[in-house]
C-alpha cells in the first residue's frame, strides 16, 4: 500500500492477517488487517461502505480507522491506529477479573462509543475482551469496527459506490444517514 511500510506480523487468524505499520510521511503507528472477501469488486465495493460510513465518526472510545483499501487479490485492507496499552482479554487473562471501578471506568466509555454508532445507523455486534485495547494511558477504545463489518455489512443508499477508485475519496460525510445493516435496521 503507498505511503506505508509493514514492519511486522501481528496475528494469523482464519479472518485474515494483521500486521503491524508505520505511515511514512508522519511516523503514525498503524495496524493493517487484511480481511478476506469473495472477490476484488466485493473488496472494492466494502472498502468503500467502510470509509463512507466508518471514517467520519470520530470518537475517543473507538479506535480511529484511517482507510479501508480493496488489494489485487481481492482482500481488503484496513488500516487502523495502532493502540498499545493492551487489551482487555490480556488483563483478565492475567488477573482474572477487573475491580468494580475499572468495570465501570471500562464499560461505561465503550457504551458511549456504541451509542454514537448506533445513532450513525450502525449495529456493531463485535463488543468482546479482545477488541476493547487500551491507550498507554489507560483510555479503553473499541477495536475491530471495519472489520466485523467487512464481512457482514450491507451498507444502502450509498452514493456512487460502484463508481469510486478509492475508499475515501468522496465526501465521507455524505453517508451519514445511511442506517442498519443487512439483518439489524437502524431505529427511525
Amino acid at each position: 500500500m503507498p505511503g506505508i511500510t509493514i514492519t511486522g506480523k501481528l496475528s494469523s487468524k482464519p479472518s485474515g492477517l494483521t500486521w503491524s505499520a508505520v505511515r511514512v510521511h508522519d511516523d503514525r503507528q498503524l495496524v493493517v488487517k487484511i480481511v478476506r472477501v469473495s472477490e476484488v469488486t466485493e473488496a472494492h465495493a466494502r472498502a468503500v461502505d467502510l470509509m463512507g460510513v466508518v471514517g467520519p465518526i470520530d470518537h475517543e472510545h473507538l479506535v480511529h480507522q484511517r482507510d479501508a483499501v480493496a488489494l489485487a487479490d481481492g482482500t481488503l485492507a484496513l488500516v487502523f491506529d495502532q493502540v498499545s496499552g493492551g487489551s482487555l482479554a490480556a488483563v483478565l487473562g492475567a488477573r482474572g477479573s477487573l475491580t468494580p471501578g475499572e468495570t465501570i471506568t471500562t464499560v461505561a466509555p465503550l457504551f458511549g462509543a456504541l451509542a454514537d454508532l448506533h445513532a450513525a445507523g450502525i449495529v456493531h455486534g463485535g463488543l468482546a475482551p479482545e477488541n476493547v485495547l487500551y491507550t498507554e494511558d489507560g483510555k479503553p477504545q473499541h477495536s475491530d469496527l471495519g472489520a466485523a463489518g467487512a464481512g457482514e455489512r450491507s451498507v444502502q443508499n450509498l452514493p456512487d459506490a460502484g463508481t469510486r477508485a478509492r475508499a475515501g475519496q468522496d465526501d465521507p460525510g455524505a453517508a451519514r444517514g445511511t442506517s442498519g445493516t443487512r439483518n439489524h435496521p437502524a431505529d427511525e
